[in-house]
């Protein structure tokens, strides 16, 4: 067991030294992360359905009041905060000691989540025997050693649905969200991603399902770089979304 904590430890330091080293460029509107801040505009109406019960809730002010959310990689927060304003409590934890700090300091300037956000430095192994309405992993599985069993540790945490956004394995992602977007155009940090592994949707779906939770949708998301807005596409050959519910929910559109 020590050896298997160690061996975590080590890959944990080697996952989080990247984002470390980025932390201060979380809330910088116009830095490499601010993909991660316009995407905002797909994942939060998303998990929105995944939680919102009827049509008429969604479009209440704070449609996720009483809802309980994990935002596992939360990074400095750039979801975590959208989501605890539409009502919800939220977890947001993150490898990344200085992402967590970037994350603390800057819910602390809005009085409006006080309250509904609680930030942890770790990782789902942190919260495991916890469960939250709905788990959120953006942007996170293409950076995990173990990606099957990461996506098991996620559905055990959660109640009743999941949201991932994560890349494709393909020729074209490859040429796009390596050498384009990273080498390029510096829309994202050089060696954020290391295209062996990103993970195809038919390998997530799998997962999801091993993990007992069923994929209710997978849809295409593409980003227009000249304006660094995002839009949802049929095309899942680069980025995308799944979303997926515990088999013993009921899922409704």
């Amino acid at each position: 067991m020590r050896v298997w904590r160690l061996l975590q430890l080590s890959r944990r330091s080697k996952s989080s030294s990247f984002f470390d080293e980025h932390a201060d460029k979380w809330w910088n509107s116009k830095g490499e992360l601010r993909l991660l801040r316009t995407m905002n505009r797909l994942r939060v109406p998303l998990i929105k359905r995944a939680l919102s019960e009827t049509q008429d809730n969604a479009d209440k002010p704070k449609p996720l009041q009483g809802r309980t959310i994990l935002d596992i990689g939360c990074g400095g927060g750039l979801l975590t905060e959208p989501l605890a304003r539409l009502g919800a409590r939220v977890t947001g934890i993150d490898v990344s000691p200085a992402s967590i700090d970037a994350a603390r300091r800057h819910s602390e300037l809005d009085s409006e989540i006080a309250g509904n956000v609680d930030y942890i430095c770790g990782s789902v192994e942190d919260v495991a025997g916890k469960t939250f309405d709905c788990v959120v992993a953006s942007e996170v599985v293409e950076h995990v050693s173990d990606q099957r069993d990461f996506i098991q540790k996620c559905c055990h945490v959660a109640k009743k649905s999941l949201v991932i956004t994560t890349v494709n394995r393909t020729y074209l992602s490859y040429a796009l969200a390596i050498v384009a977007a990273e080498r390029i155009l510096g829309l994202v940090p050089r060696g954020a991603h290391d295209w062996e592994k990103f993970v195809t949707p038919n390998e997530l779906s799998e997962m999801l399902e091993n993990g007992g939770a069923s994929v209710h949708l997978v849809h295409g998301m593409q980003l227009n770089p000249l304006t660094s807005e995002w839009k949802w596409a049929t095309n899942t050959d680069v980025n995308y979304a799944v979303l997926a519910f515990r088999t013993n929910e009921k899922t409704t559109d």
